[in-house]
């Protein structure tokens, strides 16, 4: 009859057997997880000298090449256009759509290819940059669609790139086309009398000179047509239209106002605006046909531009 010592000692002796066997197992995985480490850890060691040898031949090299590229570039320079035909090269390129081109009517509107042209130019690099800053025939075409809304950034930059022309063309001619027709309160804005002041300053460089308005919107006073009682030397056509229903309300008093002094050089005047009083007799070529009414003068000569 067993006795309840004997259980006991059964009891432990299980509990040993089980530890035992689980210790055997848990050191055979050891073991076998060991043997895999060992070999993934020679072929990574292998790998890792194979790499290390090749960076060592990858950087011999590339610095060998930075050393030839050195040497090269004291011993030979690329060759570069001089400043003269690249100038030229730009002038071809800005003047593509020519923009002095002696067009007459209301429909001539901005070109804004030709007005964007020299910022192009400009914006390549510092080199290309001087020179067209420099090379004062770019930037002689100006270019004025409707103005943005006053009191914004647009209309602070629009602003800006007009007396940008002015001063980057420095004494160069000026072709001008303002296309205004849309805008209703002109007179009303200070932007708009800021942009026609300094325009007005430069009329001694106008020799193409257009500009479309909205008939209400010139108002009663038209102090900023004063800029057209400036001497125009080298104004070769002129073309001013009005949009729109009405008349301008200009009481005209003798002695009238005189426009357009000085103008040796016209060719081609249209307008549509108001009776235009020269100062002197208009410049009549051969072939030429000349029309004077109320309202509306023009003035078109065949002579070539």
């Amino acid at each position: 009859m067993a006795t309840p010592q004997n259980d006991v000692h059964a009891m432990r002796t299980r509990s040993d057997g089980l530890v035992i066997a689980t210790l055997e197992q848990h050191v055979a995985d050891l073991q076998v997880a060991h043997g895999e480490a060992k070999k993934n850890l020679e072929s990574a060691k292998t790998a890792f000298e194979d790499l290390d040898a090749e960076l060592a031949v990858a950087l011999a090299k590339r610095d060998s090449f930075r050393e030839f590229l050195v040497k090269s570039s004291l011993s030979r320079r690329l060759p570069t256009l001089p400043a003269e035909v690249l100038s030229n090269c730009f002038e071809q390129f800005c003047w593509e759509g020519n923009p002095f081109q002696a067009n007459l009517g209301p429909e001539v509107q901005p070109d804004m290819r030709i007005a964007n042209a020299p910022f192009t130019v400009a914006a390549v690099c510092k080199r290309w940059r001087t020179l067209a800053l420099a090379t004062s025939s770019l930037w002689c075409y100006m270019a004025l669609p409707e103005p943005p809304e006053e009191e914004t950034p647009a209309a602070t930059a629009y602003t800006a790139y007009v007396l940008t022309i002015i001063e980057r063309s420095k004494t160069f001619p000026l072709s001008i086309v303002i296309d205004w027709t849309a805008l209703e309160d002109m007179e009303d804005r200070h932007d708009c009398t800021t942009i026609l002041d300094a325009i007005g300053s430069q009329a001694h460089r106008w020799v193409r000179f257009q500009m479309n308005i909205n008939i209400s919107s010139a108002g009663p006073d038209m102090d900023w047509m004063n800029m057209f009682r400036s001497p125009t030397p080298k104004l070769r056509t002129m073309n001013c239209y009005a949009r729109g229903q009405g008349e301008l309300a200009v009481d005209w008093r003798n002695p009238y106002p005189r426009y357009l002094p000085v103008t040796p050089k016209l060719e081609g005047l249209r307008m549509s605006w108001f009776p235009l009083i020269p100062s002197g007799p208009l410049p009549l070529y051969e072939s030429s046909s000349a029309h004077l009414f109320p309202g509306n003068t023009c003035f078109r000569s065949e002579k070539p531009f």
